[in-house]
């Protein structure tokens, strides 16, 4: 009986413990994405194409524990973007929220960092942001269609990412709700729940082990399982179409492969024999039917700046780029189109 009277007041006790723990945490540190929005009192509106479109003139502020700052639309209901008066080339970039620039600034997002980097190079373009949080491939596919006559570009560039895998589906299919959140009383939504996995991810090693025990490792698996290996192969039929879109409106296409983080943190480390963190970023780039698009790999410069930086290149929790993360693959992305593109090359040849 004893033993069961302590049993009760150890339990009590850290119970009491977590409580206030969780208690502080809503009140001082919320650990969960805190929210505002402008007049509008929302940021995207549902559509019965594209799944949620970002509506027009809107703002959202955004509070986590690792940045704080506000994104803005303009009245297209794009990412607002720095505006380049003099610019003789247009640049359409399509893509999910690493694209729109969760976490970044409006001048600190990639599409920003291209658009300078490309001026200071010779080449004055305007660049048109069309990341929007939550779109896979298939959704990219669909808003192209939409955007492509409206902005008549020079380039399309596609922010590709290996979680576009998980989601995409065939072309007569709805997009998947990417942006869910947990269900209204899950355990999810505790402060406690992200501030404990904020202190157990700092390891580079137990983040390697906690995402390789997930299901997301499938997708890097080699050979991959036939679930994975279905998607490969709708992902790749999208983007082929993307690709034959964009070549009908007269416009040169290129992807930009963003790694995830587990793509930087696991690399050189031990891994099981059947992972390849760059399997289904090589099978894509080499696909027989993609073979006229532009691939421009970001991976091997981002862990460069990684080695030579002390500063991360990734929030740790959120799981986004850090500024200087958008900062490395505006600059990778602004080289290459610079030395690969013909357009491009052209504007760099005039005296």
């Amino acid at each position: 009986m004893q033993i069961l009277k302590d049993s009760l007041l150890v339990f009590g006790i850290a119970l009491g413990l977590l409580t206030g723990l969780e208690a502080a945490l809503w009140a001082f540190a919320p650990h969960h994405p805190v929210n505002t929005f402008g007049p509008q009192r929302a940021f995207a509106t549902p559509d019965s194409l594209l799944n949620h479109r970002l509506l027009p003139n809107a703002t959202q502020h955004q509070r986590t524990p690792e940045f704080d700052l506000t994104y803005q639309t303009n009245g297209a209901g794009l990412r607002v973007h720095p505006v380049e008066p003099d610019a003789v080339l247009k640049v359409l970039v399509l893509g999910d929220s690493f694209t729109f620039g969760v976490g970044a600034r409006t001048h600190e997002t990639w599409p920003a960092h291209l658009q300078r980097t490309l001026k200071e190079k010779g080449i004055s373009v305007q660049v048109i942001n069309a990341g929007v949080m939550g779109y896979d491939t298939l959704s990219q596919l669909r808003f192209a269609k939409e955007l492509l006559p409206r902005y008549e570009p020079d380039i399309v560039l596609l922010g590709f990412l290996v979680n576009d895998l998980m989601t995409n589906r065939e072309r007569s299919e709805k997009p998947v709700n990417a942006t869910s959140s947990p269900p209204r009383w899950s355990p999810a939504r505790l402060h406690i729940v992200p501030f404990a996995k904020r202190i157990l991810l700092n390891s580079d090693w137990l983040y390697t082990r906690l995402y390789l025990s997930t299901s997301r490792a499938d997708f890097f698996r080699s050979p991959p399982p036939a679930h994975v290996q279905k998607q490969l192969e709708v992902t790749v039929s999208l983007l082929s179409d993307l690709a034959d879109e964009i070549h009908r409106q007269g416009a040169q296409f290129s992807i930009v492969s963003i790694p995830q983080q587990i793509q930087l943190v696991g690399s050189g480390r031990a891994l099981p024999d059947d992972i390849d963190l760059s399997f289904a970023n090589q099978y894509i780039a080499n696909h027989d039917s993609l073979r006229s698009v532009q691939w421009i790999e970001t991976t091997e410069t981002i862990k460069q700046t990684a080695e030579r930086s002390d500063q991360p290149l990734y929030f740790r929790l959120d799981g986004h780029l850090t500024a200087l993360g958008y900062r490395t693959v505006g600059l990778e992305v602004a080289d290459a189109l610079a030395a690969h593109l013909p357009v491009a090359r052209s504007l760099l040849a005039k005296p």
